[in-house]
């Protein structure tokens, strides 16, 4: 900005009088406008993380595996029994030999239903993957104690369990959290290798051939559970198994493994909880009905009353000192206060008055036109008009029932009495999970011919020295 020279009034009048043409500012304010940009928003970071990480239900899924069994990793093509022992050596083409791919496929399976009683419950599941969402390598140099080769898998998208729950159909479809996935190792037929397969679907179906994924689909049988209401607790009864066929010259062996390895993503406390759902404000949706005095295992109460000149009474309340029924409550009264009638159900604490249905003489009455429900004693039903004599009532309920369940714990919290728990790293809104697994397929010694050849062996410490034994079992390798 240009300077301007200001001319004084003296200078231009004798008779004017000096005046101080410039403006003096006091700075005197006290206040500042803070600018956006100026603005500091403290942000937690720890409790963000925790609370992303606990709302994540996407898994990023890879893991290896030991796979210990007679029939991998031999020569192709083995036709004699001998073939069995044939295994790499350094001066082997790698190629002459059959490696895991040849033998499974991997999905990723969800418990879906138990179903079935408490005591024999059985678990059906259904997959979040397909047999092109995996791949199956060498885990680099990495080797068993038998020197044989290990493998690395990895599910290259996402395992989202958003909405699943698993329902035991038993306690009227009762839902539970997912707690745990399972691996499902298929079994793939190859005619050249002479390997057959059979599976036992959830119907006691046997299925011959290959495992479709219709079959995987339509749901696959992992085993028989049993279900302890009091502390809560699934536990493992029987494990499902699959058969494999190798056919040699003269003989066919049967070979067992299990195709399901549970993968544990979320774990319960080892606490057990009970509550009652009148009192309890925090009784988690996965929660199970207990057997016990207060309800006789039976959430739904239901009765019926028939009007009669014996049972219809007047009065003010339930008990008065003349009452002809032994001092017993009456079911039915006439409020001389409210003139109303009032009837009172056989359970004094029903939890859910919105659960209640009514019928007279077979026609369902409305709620807030035919009857009202009391706020404060849930057991009286307030009737809105007059019983006539040999009016036929029904009343279905919801008893306030005794409660049991564990607490499902945080990811990333591990309980320091029982140990139980996961902590699995979260990156990208991602849980990743690394499993190893140990898969052992293993001769069915149930098998009369498949007994009876491995009963002749004994195994000495070179794999190459095989001695027939007379049908005893030989030393350990």
């Amino acid at each position: 900005m240009d300077n301007i020279k200001a001319i004084l009034p003296s200078k231009k009048s004798i008779i004017a009088q000096p005046t101080d043409v410039s403006l003096n500012l006091n700075l005197e304010s006290s206040e500042k406008q803070i600018f956006n940009n100026n603005i500091q928003n403290i942000l937690n970071v720890n409790g963000l993380f925790n609370k992303e990480r606990q709302n994540s239900t996407k898994y990023k899924i890879n893991g290896q595996i030991e796979l210990i069994s007679l029939i991998t990793g031999i020569k192709n093509n083995v036709t004699t029994t001998s073939g069995l022992f044939d295994y790499l050596t350094i001066n082997d083409n790698i190629n002459d030999f059959t490696t895991i791919n040849d033998f499974f496929d991997i999905f990723i399976m969800y418990p879906q239903t138990y179903y079935g009683n408490n005591d024999n419950l059985k678990l059906v599941v259904k997959p979040l993957t397909n047999a092109n969402d995996s791949d199956i390598f060498n885990a680099g140099f990495y080797k068993n104690m038998y020197y044989e080769q290990i493998n690395q898998f990895v599910f290259n998208n996402d395992i989202n369990i958003t909405g699943l729950t698993t329902s035991i159909v038993v306690n009227n479809n009762q839902q539970l959290p997912i707690t745990e996935l399972y691996l499902f190792f298929r079994f793939k037929n190859n005619n050249s290798l002479k390997y057959q397969h059979s599976y036992t679907d959830i119907n006691g179906i046997v299925i011959n051939g290959n495992i479709s994924d219709t079959n995987i689909n339509n749901g696959l049988y992992v085993g028989d559970f049993q279900f302890d209401i009091d502390n809560f607790e699934l536990s493992i009864l029987k494990d499902v198994t699959c058969n494999i066929k190798f056919n040699l010259t003269g003989k066919t062996l049967n070979f067992i493994y299990n195709p399901f390895i549970p993968i544990k993503i979320r774990d319960f406390s080892n606490n057990v909880e009970t509550g009652n759902i009148l009192t309890t404000d925090n009784i988690p949706y996965y929660s199970i009905l207990v057997e016990d005095e207060t309800n006789g295992f039976n959430k739904n109460g239901f009765e019926t009353y028939t009007i009669s000149s014996t049972t219809f009474y007047s009065g003010t309340t339930r008990l008065v000192m003349n009452d002809p029924i032994n001092m017993l409550p009456r079911k039915l009264i006439f409020n001389n206060n409210t003139n109303f009638f009032e009837y009172y159900l056989d359970f004094s604490n029903v939890y859910n008055t919105d659960s209640i249905i009514i019928t007279l003489n077979g026609n369902k009455l409305i709620e807030g036109i035919d009857y009202l429900t009391s706020s404060i004693d849930t057991s009286k039903i307030i009737l809105r008009f007059k019983p006539t004599l040999n009016d036929i009532f029904t009343f279905s309920y919801l008893k306030g029932e005794n409660y049991v369940w564990r607490d499902l714990l945080d990811i990333g919290y591990i309980e320091p009495s029982s140990l139980l728990g996961v902590e699995y790293p979260f990156v990208n809104g991602r849980h990743y999970i690394f499993d190893y697994t140990k898969l052992f397929i293993k001769p069915d010694m149930t098998d009369l011919v498949t007994n009876q050849f491995f009963c002749k062996f004994n195994f000495k410490t070179s794999p190459s020295h095989i001695e027939n034994k007379n049908n005893f079992v030989g030393d350990n390798c």
